[in-house]
């Protein structure tokens, strides 16, 4: 079935190979394992929905966020740092509100 094919898109795929034939039984060389008419239109159905339910990644802040930005935890310096010094759990502190990185 096109169960693969279709979890493929998910991971990445931006092709799929699939034969196909107008009827398996036609005694081609492949006609065997091809893909008829209605298995192909399945397979690019459930890539096409596979591939809309992996979405658009955003990261930026919503309108419906913006008020509850003063509730959020920020990370902040506390202490002097130099160009190459390396920053570890004694460098920072998470601190509301939420105006820092």
């Amino acid at each position: 079935d096109n169960t693969t094919a279709i979890a493929s898109v998910v991971l990445g795929a931006s092709i799929i190979e699939k034969h196909f034939t107008l009827d398996r039984n036609g005694g081609g060389p492949d006609d065997s394992f091809s893909l008829e008419p209605e298995d192909l239109k399945q397979l690019c159905v459930g890539a096409k929905t596979a591939w809309q339910a992996l979405g658009q990644v955003d990261y930026g802040r919503k309108s419906s966020e913006q008020g509850n930005a003063q509730f959020r935890r920020s990370l902040y310096f506390v202490k002097d740092m130099k160009a190459g010094d390396v920053i570890d759990e004694n460098c920072i502190r998470s601190v509301r509100p939420g105006f820092g990185l």
